[in-house]
């Protein structure tokens, strides 16, 4: 399995874990999803992954010290719940990719 897939998982499971929603998106994207590249992402999933990061930087002068819990605190709730879906659709297309390679995988044993 690769990075996209392991760091998608984890922002997931923090998506469903005890907090605010603020909160649990806050800890998916700071602990998970910021660690990632464009490039890290199959090319299928690179431009939401855009979309989600520029998102979340948009309107928001990032300073030293800025933190994702700072940016996501700026957000109304509405983005907040957009964002969260957003990052359950970013691991489904990265969970598709997976799914395909494992499936041309299989088929090159046979």
């Amino acid at each position: 399995m690769s990075i996209a897939w392991d760091k998608t998982s984890l922002a997931v499971r923090c998506l469903i874990q005890e907090g605010s929603q603020r909160d649990r998106l806050t800890r998916a994207i700071a602990r998970h999803l910021a660690c990632l590249r464009p490039q890290d992402l199959p090319s299928g999933a690179r431009k939401k992954f855009r979309l989600l990061i520029d998102r979340l930087c948009e309107g928001r002068i990032q300073e030293d010290g800025t933190t994702v819990a700072n940016m996501v605190h700026g957000l109304a709730d509405h983005e907040v719940q957009t964002m969260a879906i957003e990052v359950l659709q970013l691991h489904y297309l990265v969970g598709q990719h997976e799914n395909q390679l494992l499936a041309e995988g299989s088929s090159h044993e046979n």
